[in-house]
């Protein structure tokens, strides 16, 4: 059953809602006394404890060993930012090590660290990958441990309960022991299905801007050394990056944060959501014509990616024959009730037209399709458009700044206002 909560930084119950899915299962409220934004309701513990246990993500073993894919990039740019701040044989702890790239990069560099994950399909790949990761979450960490240095990179925003598992790492670290972070900067979130999957799924249970992340920090017994947006390509567009220093005693008072900040908070989210409702109303238009023209569609793609469009069109999976995706063992399966195919699909004459479902990869499949088929008619959903999806996108602008478009079938989104008599 999805539970109600309240703010984690302040412990207030005074929240603005700028998203209600559909489901009655998840509404996104921004707390209007110190601007965190966060999920209630929500999965409930036992949910959420359980999805991280099994998480499984589905790509191949030969991207996870490929030294260029966007996971060890990424991996090797926080080594190298990391060891700015400490060098030699630092004592390092990492949480939510995932498949262990981060690991692997900084213990090349001379570190000590040990890595916890808590999904046990993640830990026992990244054991086959030859990393130093183990089953364990932040509430395993060991008060008084004595690290120099804490990490985690896009895992604060998943935890139930952030500021108990900061002040859980401050109690682990070494006197003046420092903490490295990354967290999507709730003021920069990309316009992606697959940020709205996060929300619909209640995975990303908080969204922190900088004001927000610094006085959670601060709550937590940390002094804040550095705090940056730090964009890293495809993956992490939105990254913030701070750096903190275990400092006075364990907790603290929480620290005002100033009216424009939390205004800053509900603006940004407001027009995220209202942004990515657009997004899925204009994906929605291009699978309803093709459908009106008695075109056979797919969808190029059966991932996070394809889940979170799939959500944001609800009737999209009805105007569609299947999914196509390049991994065989998703071949005998279904995603979201459509079967998935091999692309075969694309030269066997049993499809007109295709929606390539990609973030990282669009350009490339899309480049791949008119290869093998240059019959078919093929769109994207983000970069290249050699065709229109639906209505230009000046004219979705137009449309949200009057309102809410009214009449275009059942979106996941109520979207609320600003209003000062909005209720939490």
């Amino acid at each position: 059953m999805p539970e109600l909560c309240v703010c984690n930084l302040c412990g207030s119950d005074d929240a603005e809602v700028v998203f209600h899915h559909r489901s009655g299962r998840i509404a996104h409220r921004v707390c209007r006394r110190c601007g965190l934004a966060y999920l209630s309701p929500r999965p409930s513990a036992t949910e959420t404890e359980t999805l991280y246990r099994e998480y499984e993500q589905a790509y191949p073993v030969d991207t996870l060993r490929d030294p260029t894919s966007p996971f060890a990039v990424a991996a090797r740019d926080r080594a190298n930012f990391v060891t700015r701040w400490v060098s030699g044989p630092a004592r390092v702890i990492e949480f939510g090590s995932g498949y262990g790239h981060f690991v692997a990069a900084l213990a090349e560099r001379g570190a000590r660290i040990r890595g916890l994950e808590p999904s046990g399909p993640q830990v026992a790949l990244a054991r086959e990958l030859g990393r130093e990761v183990e089953q364990g979450e932040v509430a395993d960490l060991e008060r008084g441990a004595g690290y120099d240095l804490a990490c985690s990179f896009h895992v604060l925003e998943h935890l139930p309960d952030p500021l108990a598992s900061l002040r859980g790492v401050w109690s682990a670290l070494a006197e003046k022991g420092l903490l490295i972070l990354d967290v999507p900067d709730a003021t920069r979130l990309p316009v992606t299905a697959i940020e709205h999957f996060y929300i619909a799924t209640g995975q990303h249970l908080y969204a922190f801007t900088p004001a927000v992340l610094r006085a959670l920090l601060a709550c937590a017994g940390f002094e804040l050394l550095h705090l940056a947006h730090h964009p890293m390509g495809l993956m992490h567009p939105s990254n913030l990056r701070a750096v903190a220093r275990k400092s006075h005693g364990e907790g603290g008072d929480v620290p005002q944060v100033g009216a424009s900040h939390v205004s800053e908070a509900l603006c940004c989210l407001r027009s995220h959501h209202r942004r990515l409702e657009a997004l899925g109303y204009r994906v929605e238009e291009r699978l309803r014509a093709w459908h009106h023209r008695g075109l056979r569609a797919a969808l190029y793609g059966g991932g996070f990616h394809t889940l979170g469009l799939l959500d944001l069109c609800e009737a999209g999976s009805a105007r569609l024959t299947c999914l196509v995706d390049d991994d065989a063992s998703k071949w005998t399966t279904q995603v979201a009730g459509l079967p998935v195919r091999s692309p075969e699909a694309f030269s066997d004459g049993s499809l007109d037209a295709v929606l390539v479902s990609s973030l990282a990869s669009e350009g490339m499949m899309a480049r791949r399709v008119r290869e093998v088929a240059p019959g078919l008619e093929v769109a994207t959903v983000y970069g290249e458009r050699p065709l229109p999806l639906g209505r230009s996108r000046l004219y979705f602008q137009s449309r949200w700044a009057k309102g809410r478009p009214s009449g275009r079938g059942r979106s996941p989104y109520t979207v609320a206002t600003s209003s000062p008599g909005a209720t939490s």
